[in-house]
């Protein structure tokens, strides 16, 4: 499995640009950036984010204290931009999800539009495993500034799954169960899902499993007024 790092924003680093951009100083200052995100990485994976301090990671990344300074204010600032790009890839499906989901006429519909967001956002995941095992141990931590920015991507998720949720029960397309609970169920199971396959206890690919997961989901929740039992 692919093991690559998150990428830096490129208009953010650093605050005064060392020579012209894609020239032999430019290059250097991305090269910089990349070995102190790679540090943080994999320090963060191991001891956590509260227990690294900047000093750790300057060490790890080879790199003089005060060129940290010169790519970011803080530990807080770092974690943001490293999680940067999965955040704008989420929210990016999330968007498309939402506006399919707008337009979906009947189950069918519904699911592909879910399993299209689904893929799409496993697929981000695969791609940064290190990152995400990062996010699934600190995101409910408790709300220091270098968490801020996990937790805050913990909030986003929430908020847009919340959003699916209501879209697809006022098209009634599935049962009115409480928007909340139904949509923590959901990203419970697919964080724990994904930690398990990280932690490699799991043979399955995610891909498979988000597919199931779908169909146990949408079995459970669908409108379905022929289904026997009462419904809430």
């Amino acid at each position: 499995m692919s093991r690559k790092m998150g990428v830096s924003d490129p208009d953010r680093l650093p605050r005064q640009r060392p020579g012209v951009p894609g020239g032999k100083r430019d290059e250097n200052r991305r090269l910089k950036q990349q070995l102190l995100f790679r540090a943080a990485t994999e320090l963060f994976k191991k001891y956590g984010v509260e227990s690294v301090t900047i000093d750790d990671i300057v060490a790890g990344a080879g790199i003089s204290k005060g060129s940290f300074y010169s790519y970011f204010a803080d530990k807080a600032e770092l974690v943001r931009l490293l999680f940067a790009p999965l955040s704008q890839e989420f929210e990016q499906a999330f968007q498309q999800a939402k506006e399919r989901m707008q337009q979906a006429e009947g189950e069918s519909a519904l699911f592909s539009a879910y399993e299209e967001m689904a893929t799409r956002m496993a697929q981000a995941c695969l791609n940064v495993p290190d990152l995400i095992l990062i996010y699934l141990a600190e995101s409910r931590g408790a709300p220091t500034d270098a968490r801020q920015p996990l937790i805050k991507l913990s909030q986003v998720i929430m908020h847009h799954a919340l959003e699916l949720t209501e879209i697809a029960q006022q098209r009634q397309l599935l049962r009115p169960f409480d928007a909340r609970i139904s949509s923590l169920a959901v990203i419970g199971a697919i964080e724990r899902l994904l930690f398990e396959y990280l932690r490699e206890t799991i043979a399955y690919h995610p891909l498979e499993l988000i597919a199931t997961l779908i169909s146990l989901v949408l079995d459970g929740l669908r409108e379905n007024p022929s289904a026997s039992g009462p419904t809430p």
